[in-house]
């Protein structure tokens, strides 16, 4: 499986696209197309896909314009794309869809043996990853934020850092967060501000 965003002449198997949309295709072992699902009239980009067990492909982009997915329309301006979660079938049918909102981007994807989805991404300002507000206070326009959702999509929890670190996402096989970084400095942030803070030996990677 990739995804990411197609143009008109981009051929993911059965011809020419004739758009420019994000995508999300699945292939065979010998590379042939088995399936696309194109989010015809959204800007933006899929920033993430894994599967999920056995019979479901999750999915993590930053989405824009006027598009329908699982049965539910969604619009924005085409220069404004907010995070998305959601999730398809093995064979690419849909199933559910997430809306993060205008203020949220999202970088990363990552999938636990329980199903649950763990991402990584950037909140503008003050911003709402599902679980109230983050960055209040806050005198930096992107925040670095991990969050963490169930299987089908619900929000467990979410940690934003205050230093504009561009962490990358691990998953230990417990299920604990990696994050791998200059930690130098750094706190955590919920919703009433910061949480704790330290100095970490730099570089060093960082467990939640």
């Amino acid at each position: 499986m990739f995804a990411g965003r197609a143009s008109p002449r981009t051929d993911l198997g059965d011809g020419a696209l004739g758009e420019n949309a994000p995508f999300i295709a699945k292939y065979s072992p010998s590379g042939s197309l088995l399936w696309k699902r194109v989010f015809s009239g959204a800007g933006g980009a899929i920033s993430g896909v894994r599967p999920q067990g056995a019979d479901r492909v999750v999915f993590a982009g930053n989405l824009a314009g006027t598009f329908t997915f699982a049965g539910e329309s969604f619009s924005s301006p085409p220069s404004q794309p907010g995070g998305f979660l959601g999730a398809l079938t093995q064979t690419g049918a849909d199933l559910w869809i997430g809306d993060l909102g205008m203020d949220v981007r999202l970088r990363e994807l990552a999938v636990g043996a329980d199903g649950a989805l763990t991402v990584r991404g950037l909140g503008l300002e003050e911003f709402d990853a599902g679980g109230g507000p983050l960055g209040v206070g806050q005198r930096v326009s992107l925040l670095p934020f991990v969050a963490r959702y169930s299987p089908e999509g619900e929000h467990r929890w979410s940690r934003a850092f205050d230093r504009g670190l561009s962490p990358h996402l691990g998953l230990h096989p417990e299920g604990a967060v990696l994050l791998g970084s200059d930690f130098s400095f750094w706190s955590f942030l919920g919703p009433l501000g910061p949480l704790a803070g330290r100095k970490v030996a730099s570089p060093s990677p960082l467990v939640l």
